[in-house]
């Protein structure tokens, strides 16, 4: 019974990815007006000379932007700090981005204002069902493109 209590766990997870996913490339084109050049999701990248590995459940590149997505079916700011943290090792696991521009985007079906509040006050973006639409940025008005 534990385990199908842990499949189910997983499944709930991988649910909300499989609908955030799809978002990721209308949302970035209308707010950032790039076109995604490379979309990955679920990346795992381990780097043995850093002794340093990440899991990333998006990956999305243009020209001009590198957006960096972390989906959780139930958010708390626990995740988000741990999400800050994340940032750092995927500028390390992938330097080849270093010339774009890093957009982090924590993604879930919803947000609590709270939420919202503080992932503006750490320049990350939130993305969820936004009324009846489909998915949107909940704090892009507050961080517009200025974020770096």
């Amino acid at each position: 019974m534990n385990r199908k209590w842990g499949d189910l766990a997983n499944k709930m997870g991988t649910l909300v990815e499989d609908i955030i996913s799809p978002a990721i490339r209308p949302v970035v084109t209308k707010y950032f007006d790039c076109e995604i050049t490379y979309f990955s999701v679920n990346v795992k990248k381990k780097d043995k000379r850093l002794n340093l590995q990440g899991e990333f459940d998006v990956i999305a590149v243009s020209d001009e932007y590198v957006f960096l997505v972390e989906a959780k079916s139930t958010p708390k700011k626990q995740y988000l700090y741990e999400f800050t943290d994340n940032i750092e090792t995927f500028r390390k696991l992938f330097p080849e981005y270093g010339d774009k521009r890093l957009i982090p985007v924590f993604a879930s079906l919803r947000f609590e204002e709270n939420m919202t509040e503080l992932a503006t006050e750490k320049k990350i973006y939130l993305l969820a069902y936004r009324e009846w639409e489909y998915m949107d940025f909940l704090n892009f008005d507050k961080l517009g493109q200025k974020q770096a």
